[in-house]
């Protein structure tokens, strides 16, 4: 066999190759999108407006909701309420928000399948730690991992909230 038919064949079961690991990353993060989805109806009123933007309702209130995919290297910092950063340590990203943080209901950032600290700059020094339960820039962010723990929180807290009134 020729030695130029072995290197194409090599090519092509590469490219093959590559091909099924951008399916079965596609198929991973639909999985994960479900799972959150499913999580979300469980407690909540969930409608899809675009693409991982939906509208959510929570205990009869109104929440614009937003599934944010980042990897799981680095951190994440969200350095004003429109420009939000992943920190990889080696290639900064900056994405623009501007349009969901305009919406005007209270906002929900789930991130998933990132699992590291999440990070906001009160200011122009000081560095503070983001947990579920702070609202910055009227919008909670939430790790994909604490989200159902939040909302069984949330839940037995408006139920609470409802049996002393």
């Amino acid at each position: 066999m020729p030695l130029k038919y072995i290197i194409l064949s090599i090519g092509i079961t590469l490219l093959l190759l590559i091909f099924l690991l951008f399916i079965i990353i596609k198929m991973i993060d639909k999985k994960r999108v479900t799972q959150i989805t499913f999580i979300l109806e469980k407690y909540g009123d969930l409608k899809k407006q675009k693409k991982k933007n939906y509208e959510y309702y929570l205990n009869g209130e109104p929440y614009h909701l937003l599934l944010w995919k980042v990897s799981n290297m680095g951190e994440v910092v969200f350095n004003s309420p429109t420009i939000w950063e992943i920190n990889n340590f080696t290639n900064p990203k900056r994405v623009n928000q501007t349009q969901f943080v305009s919406k005007q209901h209270k906002k929900i950032v789930i991130i998933y399948p990132f699992n590291g600290q999440i990070k906001r700059w009160r200011n122009e020094n000081e560095l503070e730690f983001v947990t579920p339960d702070i609202s910055i820039w009227n919008m909670n962010i939430i790790k994909h991992t604490e989200l159902e723990k939040i909302l069984e929180k949330t839940k037995k807290d408006y139920q609470n909230e409802l049996t002393r009134s």
